[in-house]
């Protein structure tokens, strides 16, 4: 009864490339492998079942046909449903990627399609002839100057100009201005942007450095990415993945001057922008880390309150931990994020089982990629007395996030008070084997002067300071 008299929509947000064109995913190009999509509609009875449609539509069809089927009475803009009969309105469908602009540094894209006819706008405009050519190969430009000309000037009233979010907004272009950030955007007076088809070949290497960072394959990604951003300083996407790969390589100077260059690049992007927070807060620059953050509160305030939740903690400032996280929750309710944050704050307030509970309400699937669940659980369960366990959670923590050297040290401090000190000590050796960088010597250090261990933690430091010369955390502790 339910589905007789529902309304169904089947569709999906854009195609892929797979190739066809040089693209292998999509947001690059506008060729019809990317645009055209199933779009099924179910009507209550099942009224017009089995009608198909030649007249295009399109993706913004869809809320207004909803709108009329329920009573709206309001709607003005054409239905999926005016397209079904006799005499359909006659129409152009437009589409736009701003994605090679704003990653990129490239040229942004514009199309329409009226009847057979795909124009594509750009450095290097595109006419097809859809009916005859399905696969978009034959540029019809030269041929069809007439069509050609009309669909440029049709183009016009689509086109409107992109806005950073410095650009939207006032208030957020003062605040990046406070923090030292000069707009590097492209804008319409600046030289013109290349054609993506003529930096194809760059397109697949960046594919090949972001796979390479995705895999944590940092050396390989920083040698394919630091050439590029050479050759294109503009690519804003290869300047984050290459700030990603420093940074997991222990080289933060670099790391910090490559995110900055991607923040100026995107005129405040939320993603970079907070991964710049980040650094900010594993190097103790607390008060950069809290502003950087609050870039993004307006538009991306789970995401923001769940690090300054983080921020404030690392800064002993509980209560402000806790309004931040529980604000996180409110924003999105199943962020794994926060919860962990406030049963931090819960095993910090010697209150273990608090902690334990509020762990236990997070999905499995989010436990291992949640930075810090798997060492708040081993925490909270060493506070309760049960070493066994933390252990295993301290060793979970290794393996889910093998570059955050607080699990391996915890897990040092465990099995020496067992009275296993050759296994604390061999756990702290492969702490610095595997993660070559200086906060890991840092704390191996820190470690073993806990563990009553001078003359190791001296050794080491020396070490330390050779292999990092520049270092200021190793400066810090050393005598």
């Amino acid at each position: 009864k339910d589905y007789e008299r529902s309304i169904v929509l089947f569709l999906s947000d854009h195609g892929e490339g797979l190739g066809d064109h040089g693209e292998e995913q999509h947001g690059i190009f506008l060729y019809r492998e990317a645009l055209q999509v199933p779009l099924l509609v179910k009507l209550p009875g099942n009224r017009q079942g089995g009608t198909r449609v030649a007249t295009p539509a399109q993706l913004t069809d869809v809320a207004p046909t909803v709108r009329a089927l329920v009573g709206d009475e309001t709607v003005e803009a054409t239905t999926l449903l005016d397209l079904t009969g006799s005499d359909p309105p006659e129409r152009k469908l437009y589409a736009e990627t701003y994605y090679p602009r704003i990653h990129l540094g490239w040229s942004d894209l514009a199309s329409l399609i009226e009847d057979d006819l795909h124009y594509i706008e750009g450095p290097d405009p595109e006419l097809y002839h859809l009916a005859s050519d399905p696969g978009e190969t034959d540029n019809l430009l030269r041929e069809r100057r007439g069509d050609y000309a009309r669909l440029r000037d049709a183009m016009s009233s689509y086109r409107s100009e992109l806005e950073s979010p410095a650009e939207a907004d006032a208030e957020t272009a003062e605040r990046l201005a406070s923090l030292g950030y000069l707009s590097a955007r492209v804008t319409p007076g600046d030289e013109p942007l290349p054609s993506p088809r003529a930096r194809l070949p760059r397109l697949h290497r960046l594919k090949r450095g972001v796979e390479r960072t995705a895999r944590g394959r940092w050396e390989e990604a920083v040698e394919i990415l630091a050439p590029l951003v050479e050759e294109s300083p503009r690519m804003a996407d290869a300047w984050e993945n290459l700030a990603m790969a420093l940074e997991h390589l222990g080289r933060l100077d670099e790391a910090e001057a490559a995110y900055r260059r991607a923040l100026e690049l995107t005129g405040g992007g939320d993603q970079v922008t907070l991964r710049l927070a980040g650094l900010y807060l594993i190097t103790g620059r607390l008060d950069e880390a809290r502003k950087h953050a609050e870039l993004v509160l307006p538009t991306s305030p789970a995401r923001a309150h769940g690090l300054l939740a983080r921020i404030a903690l690392a800064a002993e400032r509980t209560e402000e931990a806790e309004r931040h996280a529980r604000s996180a929750l409110e924003s999105q309710p199943g962020a794994p994020g926060p919860r962990i944050t406030l049963a931090r704050i819960a095993a910090g307030k010697d209150r273990p089982e608090e902690a334990l509970h509020l762990l236990a309400e997070i999905e499995d699937e989010d436990k291992g990629a949640a930075p810090d669940f798997w060492f708040v659980r081993g925490d909270a369960l060493a506070r309760l007395g049960r070493t066994e366990e933390a252990s295993r959670a301290f060793r979970r923590a290794i393996e889910a996030h093998p570059g955050d050297p607080r699990a391996y040290t915890r897990l040092a401090v465990l099995h020496a008070l067992e009275g296993r000190p050759r296994e604390a000590v061999g756990l702290l050796r492969r702490l610095v084997e595997e993660n070559e960088t200086p906060a890991a010597y840092a704390a191996a250090v820190e470690t073993l002067r806990l563990l009553g261990d001078e003359e190791g933690a001296r050794h080491l430091l020396e070490n330390a300071r050779s292999r990092f010369p520049e270092s200021s955390r190793l400066a810090e502790l050393s005598p």
